[in-house]
């Protein structure tokens, strides 16, 4: 299975082990002959992709408080439906100004995290943005903090 978003800024693929081979591997303990002790390979490669999975995370939180700007969490938890930023800017307490736009709302866009509802319009006096599918990963990561 694939996944991936409407910019097409990642993939995801997903390989499904057969059920069969799973259960063998459940099943398959490795004695190790000099000492009688074993281990079980599946629950080993559980505990090195969870230990993976932590450092990953614990590095991705470093990023993020370095270089994510502390009102992006806002902004993306606001951007759940289509909404203008005119709107979002009113309910994140800013001015509807470019500076504004062009600190917090360019950036979002840029990464991929934030779409745009005419992308090929951006001046189109209808625009509404909205969180991707990346984006939502990334909340996710700062809501861990």
């Amino acid at each position: 299975m694939f996944e991936t978003d409407q910019q097409s800024t990642y993939f995801l693929a997903t390989l499904p082990a057969h059920p069969a081979s799973v259960s063998a591997a459940v099943n398959n303990l490795v004695v190790r002959e000099d000492n009688g002790q074993y281990f079980n390979p599946l629950a080993a490669l559980i505990g090195f992709t969870n230990q993976a999975t932590n450092q990953a995370t614990n590095q991705a939180r470093e990023i993020l408080e370095k270089y994510v700007h502390a009102r992006v969490g806002e902004m993306l938890n606001n951007l759940e439906h289509y909404m203008s930023r005119a709107d979002l800017f009113r309910q994140m307490e800013l001015s509807n100004q470019k500076y504004n736009r062009k600190k917090y709302l360019d950036p979002l866009i840029e990464s991929g995290w934030v779409q745009m509802e005419y992308p090929d319009k951006k001046t189109n006096p209808n625009q509404r943005y909205k969180i991707t599918l990346s984006g939502r990963r990334l909340l996710q990561l700062i809501n861990l903090q």
